[in-house]
C-alpha cells in the first residue's frame, strides 16, 4: 500500500466504490426505515448492534491473522488505537447499552457527530483515509488489510445514514459535553500508546501536515493541536447542530404552552 497523505484528489477507483457502496447504503437504510422505524427499544437498536459486532469481529479477525502471518514482526502500528478504531467504542456505547438509557444516548451523540467528519473526510480526501484501498478491493491484487480497511470505514457511513433514518438519538445539550470528554480521552490514549509502543498510532509520530506558525512546536503537541482544531471543532460544531433545532422547538413551544 501507498503511504497516505493530505489530499483530495480522486482516482476513477475512488469514485467508482464510493459512488457504489453510497447507493448501496442508501438501499439498506430504506429497507431498515421500512422494517424498524416504528420499532422500539432493542429492536430499533439491531441493525446498529449487528454493525458493531461485524466491525469488532472484522478487527478480531485482521488482528489475528496479522499476528498468524508475522508472528514476532508484527507491526504494532495495526492495533486498534487510531482514531478511526474508536468508532468501535462508541458504536458500543449506543448498542451494547440499554436503549435510550443516558450511556446509549451519549455513545449516539458521539458516533454521529464523530462519524460524520470522519465520513466527510473519506468522500472528500479518500486517499488520507484508505490509502489507495480502493484501488484493489474486490481483485486478485487485493490483500485483506486493503479489503478491511475499505469496508470498515464504509460501514461508519452505513451506521451513520441508518442513525440519521431511524432516529435513535434524541438531542441533548448535556452530550457536547460528553463528546468532548470522550473524544478527548481517545486522543489521549493515541497519544500515551504511540509514544509507548512507539507504533504511529493516529498519526502522532509523524502528522502529514507542516504548517509554518507551528513549525517549530514539538511534534507530540503539533499533532495534539491540528486533532482539536481540525476534528475536535468540527465534531462539536455538528453536535451543536443537532441539538439547537430541538432547544429552539422547545422554546417555540413553551412560549405557545404559555
Amino acid at each position: 500500500m501507498e503511504n497516505r497523505g493530505v489530499t483530495i484528489a480522486h482516482s476513477a477507483y475512488d469514485v467508482l466504490w464510493l459512488f457504489t457502496f453510497t447507493i448501496v447504503f442508501l438501499v439498506i437504510t430504506l429497507a431498515c426505515y421500512k422494517g424498524f422505524s416504528n420499532k422500539k427499544g432493542r429492536m430499533r437498536n439491531l441493525p446498529f448492534l449487528i454493525i458493531t459486532i461485524f466491525m469488532i469481529i472484522f478487527e478480531i479477525i485482521k488482528i489475528s491473522r496479522l499476528l498468524i502471518i508475522y508472528g514476532s514482526d508484527f507491526n504494532l502500528r495495526h492495533l486498534p488505537f487510531h482514531i478511526s478504531s474508536y468508532a468501535m467504542l462508541t458504536f458500543a456505547l449506543a448498542t451494547f447499552a440499554k436503549p435510550d438509557s443516558r450511556v446509549s444516548q451519549i455513545g449516539f451523540a458521539s458516533s454521529l457527530s464523530i462519524q460524520f467528519v470522519a465520513g466527510l473526510a473519506l468522500y472528500v480526501a479518500p486517499v488520507a483515509i484508505v490509502a489507495d484501498s480502493f484501488t484493489y478491493i474486490f481483485t486478485a491484487q487485493g490483500s485483506f488489510y486493503n479489503h478491511h480497511t475499505t469496508i470498515y470505514h464504509l460501514i461508519k457511513v452505513l451506521f451513520f445514514m441508518l442513525a440519521i433514518a431511524l432516529k435513535p438519538y434524541a438531542p441533548n445539550n448535556r452530550d457536547i459535553k460528553w463528546v468532548f470528554i470522550i473524544y478527548a480521552s481517545l486522543l489521549l490514549i493515541s497519544a500515551v500508546m504511540a509514544h509507548l509502543l512507539n507504533a504511529d498510532f493516529a498519526r502522532f509520530l509523524d502528522f502529514p501536515l507542516n504548517l509554518p506558525f507551528i513549525h517549530d512546536v514539538h511534534p507530540f503537541a503539533k499533532t495534539a493541536i491540528l486533532y482539536f482544531v481540525f476534528m475536535l471543532v468540527p465534531v462539536l460544531g455538528v453536535l451543536v447542530m443537532i441539538v439547537l433545532p430541538q432547544k429552539l422547538r422547545a422554546r417555540s413551544d413553551a412560549k405557545v404552552n404559555a
